[in-house]
């Protein structure tokens, strides 16, 4: 039942113990039924009292808290059958000892009454360690795949949520919609009114997509300010927009918080599987790229996405790459165009204009490219 890795604390000592001297008791018992040994009863029942006072002092010391720590118990897959065990194993001792020495003496109604409350003890303390210990592992398996200041689910949980095969299966069939939303100007919020504000302002995000989602829908605050809403059994475009609309003005509904009015914007991008063969991270990214559009447009917006809007997203990433290598390779020609005075019938100045010249598209003029450097 016990993790060999950790320590092994008093506690355990004291039911090691304790064992030891019930198993010492039965061998003498057995041997004074053959009559190989002659003692009287108070030395046949000393190993079991002595066993029993092990018991319970491991049932009260405090180090038996230890034993419900998380992974005591985690390796077990049979911890509750093995519990049972050492339950029985505890209990049955002092039941037999009580039924036969009740009805001989006074002293053995005592000491049966005192086993059987040492064994009494013992049980609740190892049932207490077993829920403590799989409440504990429970709080541990929520905190690694929830968001620790919404309670809403992480990357972590979003990952393995489309690993699973309804998950897989919903994607096949073109039920399952997604939703990108990322708050506008929230690091505004952050440098004008602090911390604390953007905290609120993400707790009120949280609570909207809480209440403008379905019980089988999956919420996750996936970055800084980025948060993901997954709806199973979503095959409709215009069900998922609409389902959106209610989202974006769900969160526009005003905070208040120490005394100001905070005014919550969020830009939002929608996506649904183009074919069977679209993987869920796809999916996630195809609203990223819509979210991202409706970000250009001004923000504020819901877009869904479109295989145009994919093509222009994938070819502002590309033209950002090309950028970076073309500052590193001095791709870039400055040319001087003259500037005329007519009245004066000569050259006054000059204009610098900045030309790429790229190594597979050729001469390409700042319309081209300034959109993505900025």
């Amino acid at each position: 039942v016990f993790n060999p890795e950790k320590e092994l604390v008093p506690a355990f000592w004291f039911m090691l113990v304790g064992m030891t001297l019930l198993f010492v008791g039965d061998v003498v018992y057995m041997l004074a039924d053959i009559n190989l040994v002659q003692l009287p009863d108070r030395v046949l029942n000393l190993p079991y009292a002595m066993a029993y006072l092990a018991a319970g002092a491991a049932a009260l010391h405090v180090s038996m808290r230890k034993l419900s720590e998380p992974g005591e118990w985690r390796r077990a897959p049979a911890s509750r059958v093995r519990a049972a065990v050492v339950a029985v194993a505890l209990v049955t001792p002092a039941l037999l000892t009580f039924y036969d020495r009740s009805a001989a003496t006074s002293d053995g109604v005592v000491l049966g009454l005192l086993m059987l409350a040492m064994a009494a003890a013992a049980v609740a303390r190892i049932v207490q360690a077993l829920h403590l210990a799989e409440s504990s592992e429970a709080r541990l398996i929520f905190q690694a795949n929830h968001d620790d200041l919404t309670g809403l689910g992480n990357r972590k949980k979003l990952t393995r949520f489309l690993a699973t095969t309804t998950a897989k299966a919903r994607i096949a069939r073109n039920e399952i919609g997604v939703l990108q939303l990322d708050i506008d100007k929230f690091k505004d919020i952050n440098d004008t009114l602090g911390h604390a504000a953007g905290d609120a302002t993400l707790v009120h995000v949280a609570q909207a997509l809480r209440a403008n989602s379905a019980p089988q829908d999956l919420v996750c605050r996936t970055g800084g300010d980025e948060f993901l809403l997954i709806c199973p059994g979503m095959s409709s475009g215009d069900q998922l927009m609409e389902r959106a609309e209610a989202l974006r003005a769900a969160i526009q509904t005003p905070l208040t918080w120490s005394s100001q009015i905070i005014d919550v914007g969020t830009s939002i991008g929608a996506s649904l599987p183009e074919g069977p063969d679209t993987s869920g991270e796809a999916l996630i990214q195809m609203a990223d790229q819509a979210l991202y559009t409706a970000k250009d447009q001004g923000r504020g917006q819901v877009v869904f996405y479109t295989p145009h809007i994919g093509k222009v997203q994938k070819s502002q990433i590309r033209m950002a790459r090309d950028l970076q290598i073309a500052v590193a390779k001095e791709q870039f020609e400055i040319y001087l165009q003259p500037q005329l005075s007519l009245s004066q019938n000569r050259i006054v100045g000059c204009e610098a204009l900045l030309r790429w010249i790229h190594p597979e598209r050729g001469l390409l003029l700042p319309g081209e490219f300034l959109i993505a450097a900025e």
